[in-house]
């Protein structure tokens, strides 16, 4: 029995867009038209909430160890050489043990990537859309290879709720003079406890990273990282998730 989680979009990934027609054609995604506002900033102050946000990230994680697989709709939006790439959106399969992932991407519609531990003799399986897909069908990559990484900051590898949880605690974990503060917030109609790192740290790409956990459930429902100058680097939302559906390999076959 499935359990549905009522979150409209949650990297995460958390997980790569790995959109390789376009990487096999040499052709590029359009940037979005405007770019989005940056979600506003708490007034700084002391880092008293870091003991708590560690204690949600626990609950978080102890959480996501209870989820074996589930079936979502991820989106994501990343900034590519400078440029904030348009939104991708993909009906996402997970499975935890063993590891497996299935994107379906609802633009371009019909194009598919499979991964999984212990498949496809660690290749990426990968259906592009359109004529290409009629051309080449499912072809398999090395999810590792320039030609997958070059379109996204994440390889399929990194996938799931606990990669990303770990990536994000490890932010303020390596910094402890980064600035770590707790906010409640919403996304769609799912009301959230909010974590906010504000890195102290000129060196790093990122200056504000935000994440989402569900209030009800402790799970993750949207990760954003923020440059200086209040731009968008990196988002990924999960909505329409439903846990520990029972996804065997039939469906990370390809």
């Amino acid at each position: 029995m499935s359990q549905p989680i009522p979150a409209r979009l949650v990297f995460p990934a958390t997980v790569g867009v790995l959109l390789v027609a376009f990487a096999l054609s040499g052709a590029g995604f359009p940037a979005l038209s405007e770019e989005p506002a940056p979600p506003p900033a708490r007034s700084a102050g002391s880092d008293s909430d870091r003991p708590e946000a560690v204690t949600l990230l626990g609950q978080s994680r102890r959480a996501c160890g209870q989820v074996r697989d589930y079936r979502c709709v991820l989106a994501t939006r990343e900034r590519l050489n400078g440029t904030l790439k348009v939104e991708q959106v993909m009906d996402m399969d997970f499975r935890a043990r063993p590891f497996a992932v299935h994107l379906a991407f609802r633009e371009p519609a019909g194009q598919e990537v499979w991964y999984g531990d212990g498949l496809h003799g660690g290749k990426m399986r990968v259906r592009p859309a359109g004529y290409l897909g009629s051309f080449t069908g499912v072809m398999s990559l090395d999810p590792h290879s320039p030609q997958v990484r070059e379109n996204s900051r994440h390889a399929i590898t990194d996938a799931g709720f606990a990669n990303m949880l770990d990536r994000f605690a490890a932010l303020f974990d390596g910094q402890p003079k980064a600035a770590v503060r707790l906010d409640f917030s919403s996304v769609g109609e799912v009301a959230c406890r909010r974590i906010e790192v504000v890195s102290a740290d000129e060196a790093t790409e990122w200056h504000r990273a935000l994440l989402h956990l569900d209030r009800e459930t402790a799970l993750p429902v949207r990760v954003e990282y923020y440059d200086r100058d209040g731009r968008l680097l990196d988002e990924a939302t999960y909505g329409g998730l439903r846990i520990n559906v029972g996804l065997d390999d039939a469906v990370f076959g390809g």
